[in-house]
């Protein structure tokens, strides 16, 4: 996958790893293998910290696109790195740009 190629910078909320191995412990996974995966394929992330004035800039997302919490906070986090937002989330495909944020499948 490009992806983890390594050519794009990859920026994500500090909520992230929480995030990934959440979701696929849940589905089975070992937390073991999600640890290593995130250390093998994405260990130069960069996590973008949640303060106050994120929580501030997360609400004002909220109220303009009706997302998620978490969903919102990745918008929040494009928009404050002036990046675009890469998912496959219909919701976030749909509502994000409301937030004038481009929006791209990978």
């Amino acid at each position: 996958m490009a992806l983890f190629a390594g050519n794009d910078e990859i920026v994500v909320p500090a909520i992230f790893d929480i995030e990934v191995i959440a979701a696929l412990t849940r589905r089975g996974v070992e937390t073991k293998k999600v640890s290593g995966f995130l250390t093998q394929h994405l260990s130069q992330r960069k996590l973008v910290n949640i303060g106050p004035r994120a929580i501030r800039g997360v609400n004002r997302i909220l109220s303009l696109t009706r997302l998620r919490a978490a969903d919102a906070l990745y918008v929040w986090v494009a928009a404050r790195e002036g990046l675009p937002l890469v998912t496959l989330d219909q919701e976030l495909l749909a509502r994000a740009g409301l937030a004038g944020v481009e929006v791209t499948r990978p």
